[in-house]
């Protein structure tokens, strides 16, 4: 049984393992499932993405998973799971289709724009995704995180847990603004001195920190 079974099994990131993956990911039952199947998804893109597989990139956005990762994002008891996933997928993509699909259409910024609130882990976790996500701009896809050239979701985000709590939030927004700055690009730039509301915090910070 377990042999004609293993038959049934799809090949390894094939097209017909991404459905798999994609049909399950609509039907889990448990969180475990959720989990193993959302490192599947991963590690099929990542496949996709190293070995020029645009098929399974075509497959990807066919099947509107694309979405279906954001529906994730939207509810508390998933919420964790989806920004694990997206934390995985940019650490492990750096170039090719599926990272420049996930930068545009102004994706990234519904991903970045959550709309619940989150737990101690979950925060954490979001704030890393946003870190991340700091190391992909550059002078070809800064416009993408400029949704109406004005905003600049990515840092007004991330610095509004400046003062969190936990350390490792705070080191992870700083890290953030500093990939930003080191990047020496105006809009940026320009956009990070005209808000201004990074170096009030950080002014606020180190007069607490000097008169406690």
């Amino acid at each position: 049984m377990d042999f004609f079974l293993k038959l049934m099994e799809p090949e390894p990131n094939s097209i017909q393992h991404l459905n798999q993956v994609e049909q399950r990911l609509r039907k889990y039952k448990t969180k475990q499932d959720l989990k193993r199947n959302l490192d599947q998804l991963c590690q099929i893109l990542v496949y996709a993405d190293q070995n020029q597989r645009e098929d399974l990139f075509v497959c990807f956005i066919e099947q509107k998973i694309h979405l279906l990762l954001l529906d994730l994002l939207k509810q508390e008891e998933t919420v964790v799971y989806g920004l694990v996933f997206f934390n995985m997928f940019l650490e492990s993509v750096n170039t090719g289709s599926i990272l420049y699909f996930v930068l545009s259409n102004n994706y990234i910024n519904q991903l970045i724009d959550l709309k619940i609130s989150l737990e101690e882990d979950a925060l954490f976790t979001y704030v890393s995704l946003l870190k991340n996500l700091s190391q992909k701009v550059n002078l070809t896809t800064i416009h993408l995180f400029f949704p109406d050239n004005k905003a600049f979701p990515l840092y007004s985000h991330a610095v509004l847990h400046f003062n969190s709590h936990e350390p490792m939030v705070r080191i992870a927004v700083r890290n953030l603004v500093l990939n930003i700055l080191q990047l020496n690009i105006p809009q940026c730039t320009n956009y990070i001195i005209r808000e201004r509301n990074f170096f009030q915090n950080m002014t606020t910070y180190i007069n607490n920190c000097v008169q406690s």
